[in-house]
């Protein structure tokens, strides 16, 4: 009886060393990220915000990804599926985010969903597109079909851009000059 206390004791204190450990490796990684002292720790909400309130729309619920699959029925879209707790998503957020401020071209329309804050979407888009689901992982669809996607360390600049002209993805640039 007295070891059996004193084995749950010492599996309840190693659990309590492990949660604060794994609370304090968090509370670091943040805060080491927002001062940029190691670029590729999980990336801070900021460090990408312009380009998401300009140039991407975040899909948060069901209604927003619907909104989605109905404009990638007319015209290119891209969807990042991004997870804020990992570091290989974080260093492809920096990817696209530096994709959008150095292109010259007009690029599709863009969206991100948050993997785990959107589950219900990210789990969807999957299912719909069949498509198996990675994080961080890009799709294109186009004529509202996923006809390309990579995922993780594939996510580059070089490879998105090359897929879109390679689906003939690029938006138009203005009225037709058809009769």
């Amino acid at each position: 009886m007295y070891s059996q206390l004193r084995i749950g004791l010492v599996l309840g204190v190693l659990a309590t060393l492990a949660f604060s450990y794994a609370t304090n490796i968090s509370a670091t990684t943040k805060d080491s990220s927002a001062t940029n002292e190691s670029p590729d720790m999980v990336i801070d909400d900021d460090v990408v915000s312009e380009w998401r309130n300009e140039k991407m729309t975040e899909l948060k619920r069901l209604t927003d990804f619907a909104r989605a699959v109905n404009t990638a029925k007319d015209e290119p879209v891209i969807i990042f599926k991004h997870s804020t707790t990992c570091p290989i998503s974080g260093r492809a957020a920096k990817r696209i985010d530096k994709m959008f401020r150095e292109s010259e071209e007009a690029l599709p329309t863009f969206y991100m969903v948050k993997v785990i804050e959107s589950r219900p979407v990210s789990q969807t888009i999957a299912k719909q597109y069949g498509v198996t689901h990675e994080s961080p992982q890009i799709l294109l669809l186009k004529d509202g079909k996923a006809v390309w996607n990579t995922s993780h360390d594939d996510i580059t600049a070089e490879a998105v851009l090359k897929a879109i002209e390679e689906f003939d993805a690029m938006p138009e640039s203005g009225p037709s000059d058809e009769s």
